[in-house]
């Protein structure tokens, strides 16, 4: 309850609108240009199955919480393949992580039985909410992404309507997506990750390296050496 009533106060106190922040250095370029950097300036091999069945790992966030990035960033730092659990099996063996949005979203997987091991990826609702409204609007307009992937941003108006008929259900659901993933795993089974960390320059490689080691516990999965990292 106090981290609910916290973050109301903060995200309603001078930070009604998002989107005037966005300027050259905002979060979101900073995203775009990552996403384009991996792309252009790393040697990324193509992801594959792996050599052996693995049990992947939950790869947890809000919608709006910079999933896609994360996704790359699995994929780069084991050369194996992430799923999600609306297309993939957690018993195929195949991936490295599945990636959810339960309880936000009300589909937990199929053949998740041996799932115990978890990374949440955690955003400041300030950028996830209004992240997640221009995929709704992106979704409900049948648009198209461009080559970084990424979504697009929502007119003013779009994001005035949804925050005020949305805000506070949001609100809970986040604060419900945050309890449910810190109180059904153990800090032995799970590790959380920020994404203003990973996007941050001087945070980011440690950040990635703190992944890479928890990637890499599981029994098949070997990842890049920390120091090409």
């Amino acid at each position: 309850a106090a981290l609910f009533v916290a973050y109301i106060t903060y995200l309603t106190v001078d930070t009604t609108y998002f989107f005037s922040l966005l300027d050259n250095d905002s979060e979101e370029d900073q995203y775009r240009n990552l996403i384009v950097n991996i792309a252009e300036e790393c040697n990324i091999e193509v992801p594959t199955h792996p050599t052996q069945p693995i049990i992947p790992v939950y790869a947890s966030s809000y919608p709006g919480s910079g999933e896609l990035l994360t996704h790359h960033l699995y994929e780069a730092l084991t050369g194996i393949r992430s799923g999600n659990v609306w297309v993939h099996r957690g018993d195929d063996g195949s991936y490295v992580t599945l990636k959810t949005h339960y309880p936000k979203q009300d589909r937990r997987g199929e053949g998740i039985r041996h799932m115990h091991r978890a990374i949440l990826l955690l955003r400041h609702p300030l950028y996830a909410f209004p992240s997640h409204a221009s995929k709704r609007y992106e979704k409900e307009n049948n648009l198209e992404r461009d080559h970084t992937g990424q979504n697009y941003i929502a007119p003013v108006e779009y994001w005035v309507k949804w925050r005020d008929e949305n805000f506070v259900d949001e609100m809970r659901a986040w604060v419900k997506h945050l309890n449910y993933w810190m109180s059904g795993f153990d800090n032995t089974k799970r590790i959380v990750i920020s994404y203003e960390s990973l996007i941050d320059g001087g945070a980011g490689p440690h950040e990635a390296v703190r992944i890479a080691r928890f990637l890499g516990e599981e029994e098949g999965v070997t990842t890049v050496p920390e120091e090409h990292i």
